[in-house]
């Protein structure tokens, strides 16, 4: 059962987020003379802020917690880095739901939590998830509802196969990480 959970700003690291708005062709403008397709899109529909609270996004709990100010060991890679998500242990195929009503700004992947999927929740927050298949087709421009499944968890990738499959879930604000 999926609980809420306050965002919270302790212990807060300096991140600059720029968020452009989509014109009808799905082009941007970055404030310069030229435009350029991104997938940064803007959420003027949606309002969150540092008193609401998110719904927990999977049935499982945190195997690796947030620490920017100190590194946390990482059972796969043998060594201590920084963590600026939490990384929340889940099986493979689970549900993941949305933490707040939100609309897709990008859809990527990386070597470290292979796909993301970033969501704009409105006045520059974003919730990035990471480790996940996108079973629900989304797409950039894409929108949800808070509670509605948005993904399942993936198989974990080369740098979590010890700590199992799981979720990377990362908070930001269009200047901090939460």
């Amino acid at each position: 059962e999926s609980e809420p959970v306050e965002a919270e700003d302790d212990n807060a690291n300096e991140e600059v987020v720029q968020i452009y708005e989509r014109d009808e062709t799905n082009t941007v403008a970055d404030g310069g003379d030229d435009e350029k397709s991104v997938s940064h899109v803007a959420a003027s529909n949606y309002i969150f802020s540092d008193n609401d609270t998110i719904t927990w996004p999977v049935n499982g709990g945190i195997i690796l917690g947030y620490s920017v100010d100190n590194t946390v060991w990482y059972k796969t890679l043998g060594q201590y880095k920084v963590n600026d998500g939490i990384v929340i242990g889940a099986d493979e195929g689970d549900d993941i739901v949305a933490g707040a009503s939100c609309v897709v700004t990008d859809i990527s992947t990386s070597p470290e939590y292979g796909l993301t999927i970033t969501f704009d929740i409105g006045n520059g927050y974003e919730m990035l998830y990471g480790q996940v298949e996108n079973s629900e087709n989304l797409t950039v421009g894409s929108t949800v509802a808070e509670g509605d499944k948005i993904a399942v968890v993936a198989k974990p990738s080369r740098y979590f196969t010890a700590e199992g499959s799981n979720i990377f879930f990362k908070m930001t604000t269009a200047y901090f990480g939460i």
